[in-house]
C-alpha cells in the first residue's frame, strides 16, 4: 500500500495533462478522481458551471486511480476523493492530513458478482470450499468488505487481490475467482452482458440492512492540511458548491443528469443509457454514512472500527492520529454549508 500511495509521481504528472477545466475564476482547485465511475457531482457542477459562479477555478484530474494519493502529496492535487484509509496511510507516514466531506458509504464498494454457476447467491460461497474472492488490494473498501463477508459468514475463503475491475472481472471468467466483490458501477457492462450474476446487490435497502449494517463513510474528500489550511474561504466554497449539487441532483431523475454529463468530455462514448445508469448507481451511495458529507464523531468511531477489517498496514483504530479531532476538520463544511 506504501508503494500505491508514494509511487507513480511520473505518471501522474502526466495524468494531469488530460482533465476537465474550468477557465477563468479567481481560485483555483484541483480534485484528483481515481476514476470516472468514483464521483459525478464535480463533472455535473462543472459542466453546469456551478463552481464558475461562485468564482472558483476547478481542475479534475481524471481517472488517477493508484496515483490519486501520490498527487495530493507531491501538491499536484489540493484534494482527492479516495476510501477513507487513505489519508490515514499517508498521516502515518508523516504528512498531517484531514478529511473534509463524507462523499460515499452504504455498501460503495461491497457489491458481489458470481458466476452464475457455482454461485448464484451470496450463501453458495459457503459451499465453496476454499473459494476465491477478486478484490481490490489491501487499504481498499473493496477488499474491506471482502475481509468483513468473509468474517461475518465465516467463510473458507481466500482474498485475492486485483489492481483493476478489469482483472477482476477476468479472473471471474476465467474461473480463477468465485466472486467479485467491490462497487456496483465497476460491473454495469458485465452483467448486461450476461457474464455474471449479482448475488449482493448493496444498492438495495434490504440487503444493506442484513450484509452491511450501520452505515459509515467509506469514501472521502481530504487533502493535506496545510494545503487546506492555506486556502479556507475557497474549500468552503468548494463544500457550498459540492452540497448544492448534491441537493440539484438527488432531486433530478437520472436521465436528466445524464443529459448534462453527456457534454463533458470524459463521458464521451457512452451511451445516454449508460450514463443514466451509472449515475442510478452512485446516488444509491452518495453521502451514505456521513450526514449529507457532514462527518460527526460517533460515524468516524464507528468507520475506524469497520477498518480494522481493511488490512491496511499497520493499523490501529486506537492510535492518537486516527482520532477523530486529528483526522476529521468539518470546519470548512460549517463555513461554507453550516452544521446540519
Amino acid at each position: 500500500m506504501r508503494k500505491i500511495i508514494l509511487s507513480g509521481l511520473v505518471a501522474a504528472a502526466s495524468l494531469a495533462g488530460f482533465s476537465t477545466h474550468v477557465q477563468a475564476a479567481d481560485a483555483t482547485l484541483k480534485i484528483a478522481m481515481p476514476t470516472i465511475a468514483s464521483d459525478f457531482l464535480h463533472y455535473y457542477a462543472v459542466q453546469k458551471g456551478t463552481f464558475k459562479k461562485h468564482n472558483i477555478d476547478l481542475t479534475v484530474l481524471d481517472n488517477t486511480a493508484a496515483n490519486t494519493a501520490s498527487l495530493v502529496v507531491s501538491g499536484q492535487a489540493d484534494i482527492a476523493l479516495f476510501s477513507s484509509s487513505v489519508p490515514l496511510l499517508v498521516a502515518g507516514q508523516g504528512k498531517a492530513t484531514s478529511i473534509i466531506y463524507g462523499i460515499g458509504g452504504g455498501g460503495l464498494g461491497g457489491a458481489v458478482l458470481g458466476d452464475g454457476k457455482k454461485v448464484k447467491v451470496l450463501e453458495d460461497l459457503k459451499t465453496v470450499s476454499p473459494c476465491r474472492i477478486a478484490s481490490f488490494p489491501t487499504g481498499t473498501v473493496a477488499y474491506g468488505y471482502a475481509a468483513y463477508y468473509k468474517s461475518m459468514m465465516q467463510l473458507n475463503c481466500d482474498i485475492l487481490p486485483f489492481t483493476d475491475p478489469p482483472s477482476q472481472i477476468g479472473a471471474l471468467l476465467s474461473g480463477r475467482a468465485d466472486a467479485i466483490v467491490g462497487a456496483y458501477s465497476n460491473f454495469v457492462s458485465t452483467l448486461a452482458e450476461g457474464k455474471a450474476v449479482l448475488v449482493l446487490d448493496t444498492r438495495d435497502d434490504a440487503q444493506r440492512a442484513k450484509y452491511v449494517g450501520q452505515e459509515y463513510p467509506e469514501s472521502v474528500m481530504w487533502g493535506l492540511s496545510d494545503t487546506l489550511k492555506a486556502k479556507p474561504d475557497v474549500i468552503a466554497t468548494y463544500l457550498k458548491v459540492l452540497d448544492e449539487t448534491f441537493k440539484e441532483v438527488m432531486a433530478m431523475p437520472e436521465a436528466q443528469v445524464a443529459d448534462v454529463l453527456a457534454n463533458v468530455a470524459v463521458y464521451k462514448g457512452r451511451t445516454a443509457e449508460q450514463i443514466r445508469t451509472d449515475v442510478a448507481a452512485q446516488k444509491a451511495y452518495m453521502t451514505k454514512g456521513s450526514t449529507r458529507g457532514y462527518i460527526s464523531k460517533a460515524q468516524w468511531d464507528l468507520a475506524l472500527q469497520r477498518l480494522t477489517l481493511w488490512g491496511v498496514p499497520g493499523y490501529d483504530p486506537a492510535q492518537p492520529r486516527n482520532a477523530y479531532e486529528q483526522r476529521i476538520d468539518m470546519s470548512y463544511y460549517e463555513k461554507g454549508v453550516g452544521k446540519p
